[in-house]
């Protein structure tokens, strides 16, 4: 993608996203998160191809996400 002046609309396809949420202070929450989230990995890959990895953190309330973008819903 390059830098421009110029607005350009980009039309990204609709992403299925699971993830695994931990609510709490995010030292503690972030680690936990990506632990189970990595732990269900064999069993998500049996029937879906992850894309990517996603994270999301909230400060109000503390709610930190760790999921993975899958190419497709199952």
């Amino acid at each position: 993608m390059n830098l421009t002046e110029e607005p350009e609309v980009i039309e990204w396809p609709a992403t299925h996203y699971v993830f695994v949420e931990k609510t709490g202070p995010f030292m503690k929450t972030a680690p936990e998160a990506w632990g189970t989230a990595h732990s269900l990995v064999p069993q998500l890959s049996e029937n879906n191809q992850i894309k990517g990895y996603m994270s999301l953190y909230k400060m109000s309330p503390s709610v930190y996400r760790a999921g993975f973008a899958l190419e497709a819903r199952r």
